[in-house]
């Protein structure tokens, strides 16, 4: 007998058309319902530079069941978009990517219409389906593109769609703030009182949010069919004049500090029917990975550990042995930039190449054979988020590393397949609080590996400066830690070494000879670099001005803003060390000096100190320190971090005034 099923009504507590109180720009709630207003509209009062708007957006989610628990999820999206200028056309490009693999989700009835004013009546141009390409993006995942048709300045973009999926449980996060500001948004989820969802506020922004419920009696044609009495909960979302979500300098995840909401089930419970936890713990979590075979992976094959014993065994201490399996697995399994959480290990070795997680497996299998102690270490790398405590599942990680211990009972966190990277040194997205690490008996524990080494930067630079203002010089880099890595990072990132050259030229306005960079392509903890550079002070009259921190260490500009709506999150504490050695002409003399000066900041463990101290005639030293203890700043106490940052700024503002006797 053909099951029926239920889906969910729509309880929105608006009726459909009605204007919402509070928005900037008054807009009907019913989709095709433009204004001549909204048509007229050439600017967003909130937001002046805004490229466009969103005048309206609706996510509507209703979860939906029969009584022999089969469960679905249909998520209805709107969205009415307003060109204000050139630039703002890119809102008419879509792309929406669904899980196609087995027919888990469907993307059904979009609708898309442009809006324009000509000779003051509204044209609708609608969207032709030729031009709605379906095609594949991965070998799970497909993906929908279309572009709206006559979009202009000007334009009213309207688009809606439907994407039913067998995934009930997997609402996830919904976010109400978007790359454009957002007039007036709604989000209504719909489900049974028989799901309970773990549910998680995000953003700055306050929206308002109710909850109510309805009674519903409902007859089924499956296996129970009697009558059923329970409550609809609908959970209602609404903001208005959402701002854009704006990158914002040192944020790992902007999406964390994003304005929405996310759902997680929890647990089916329907009263002498059917019950089901979906709820978890992290040594659930642990055993799910174990039956995986993930301590198996890491614990196989022995042969290759033959290959390279002798030259471990001749190693000359504990890190030269890591380090001679580290270039023994490189030799075996190519790294094809990948990062993955599960290693396959056999399959890694017999194609020659593997994912990051293949590698790391296949060093702690030889290294487990070897007598040292090699455990896999998943994380959720910065750059995905924090690792909420409720959000327990296997996908919350993505990533491993290796914890290594080795005889003598040292322990290092190692990434393995970085260059730029050590034992216990890791890329600054891998400095979490909590890795999660699964030994060899299988018993998992947390980690805090956000800071496992201290980190210390040495600069020195020598200054000669000339009557005519010609200042030439030598400037000595050295790191070691997470401070090389961020060394080594950068420079690779560049195509060659003139290209990094000629980026530190144009930062620093100088030019550059005899560079040389050492350490960039050795996996080690420290790296260096020195060159010769003239730059050109200010000779005026008899007086020449002289600014030593031609290469600023920071900027101000990274926290220009007054207002912050994420977290400051710094890449890795460390300390900054800096000398400075300066010789002028005779027949000149200090006019003016920059004042000593220090300045704190208790709440990142920071301080900042400059000194200038005569030695002799002709001759002047600065000595600077800066130190960063603690990597986080929260949103509220930007304005103390900004104000402390324009005070260590002002360091490097101070100039050198020399006189001519």
């Amino acid at each position: 007998m053909k099951k029926s099923l239920l889906f969910l009504s729509v309880l929105l507590g608006l009726t459909a058309g009605i204007k919402a109180a509070g928005q900037t720009i008054p807009v009907s709630t019913k989709f095709g319902d433009v204004s001549k207003a909204e048509l007229s509209l050439e600017t967003y009062a909130p937001d002046t530079s805004a490229a466009a708007v969103i005048l309206y957006a609706k996510h509507e989610v209703l979860v939906g069941y029969d009584f022999q628990l089969t469960a679905t999820r249909k998520e209805t999206i709107t969205k009415r978009y307003k060109v204000l200028k050139e630039s703002g056309k890119e809102c008419a490009d879509f792309k929406i990517l669904y899980l196609s693999k087995d027919n888990q989700e469907k993307i059904i009835g979009i609708k898309v219409t442009t809006y324009n004013l000509e000779g003051g009546k509204i044209v609708q141009s609608k969207i032709s389906k030729k031009m709605i390409f379906d095609e594949k993006f991965s070998n799970s995942i497909n993906q929908i593109s279309f572009s709206a048709p006559d979009v202009r300045v000007g334009s009213v973009i309207e688009i809606q769609y439907i994407l039913n999926s067998e995934r009930f449980w997997d609402i996830g996060t919904i976010f109400m703030q978007q790359r454009y500001p957002v007039n007036f948004a709604e989000l209504n989820i719909e489900y049974a009182e028989f799901f309970i969802f773990n549910k998680l506020a995000r953003g700055f922004y306050n929206f308002k949010d109710t909850n109510t419920s309805s009674r519903m009696a409902v007859f089924s044609t499956g296996t129970y069919g009697n009558p059923m009495d329970y409550k609809i909960i609908t959970d209602y979302y609404s903001g208005v004049d959402i701002p854009a979500i704006k990158a914002e300098p040192y944020n790992f995840y902007p999406d964390q500090s994003r304005l929405g909401v996310e759902y997680e089930l929890r647990e089916i419970f329907i009263p002498g029917g059917f019950s089901k936890d979906y709820s978890s713990t992290w040594e659930t979590v642990d055993e799910q990975f174990i039956s995986s075979g993930l301590i198996r992976e890491c614990n196989g094959n022995n042969k290759l550990a033959a290959e390279v014993k002798a030259e471990f065994e001749s190693a000359a201490n504990e890190k030269e042995a890591i380090e001679t399996v580290r270039k023994f697995v490189l030799d075996k399994v190519r790294w094809n930039d990948k990062v993955a959480f599960f290693p396959n290990v056999s399959k890694a070795l017999k194609e020659g190449s593997g994912d990051q997680a293949d590698i790391c497996g296949t060093a702690a299998c030889v290294l487990n054979s070897l007598g040292y102690k090699a455990d896999p270490v998943l994380v959720k790398t910065r750059n995905r988020g924090v690792l909420a405590d409720f959000h327990v599942s296997t996908d919350a990680f993505n990533a491993l590393i290796l914890r290594i211990t080795t005889p003598s009972g040292a322990v290092y966190y190692t990434d393995i397949v970085r260059p730029e990277t050590y034992l216990n040194v890791l890329p600054s997205t891998y400095l979490v609080a909590r890795a999660r690490v699964i030994d060899a008996s299988g018993k998992g524990s947390w980690a805090d590996i956000s800071k496992i080494s201290k980190s210390t930067i040495m600069r020195s630079y020598n200054l000669n400066v000339a009557e005519d203002g010609t200042v030439s010089g030598k400037a000595t880099i050295s790191a070691n830690n997470e401070a090389a890595w961020s060394m080594k990072a950068r420079y690779t990132s560049f195509k060659d070494k003139e290209e990094y050259i000629a980026d530190v030229e144009k930062d620093n306005g100088i030019e550059i000879s005899s560079f040389e960079f050492s350490g960039s392509d050795k996996w080690s903890n420290s790296a260096s670099l020195s060159y010769d550079f003239e730059l050109k002070a200010d000779a005026t009259g008899d007086r020449i001005y002289l600014q030593p921190f031609f290469d600023k260490p920071h900027s101000e500009s990274d926290f220009q803003s007054t207002l912050r709506t994420s977290p400051v999150e710094f890449s890795f504490p460390y300390t900054l060390k800096a000398s400075f050695n300066i010789t002028w002409p005779e027949g000149y003399e200090i006019e003016q000096m920059p004042a000593n000066m220090g300045y704190g900041f208790d709440l990142a463990k920071s301080k900042a100190i400059v000194q200038y101290a005569r030695n002799g005639e002709n001759s002047l030293s600065i000595s600077y320190l800066f130190i960063l203890g603690h990597t986080y700043v929260s949103e509220k106490d930007y304005m103390l971090l900004r104000k402390y940052w324009n005070e260590l700024c002002s360091i490097y503002k101070g100039t050198l005034v020399l006189r001519k006797k």
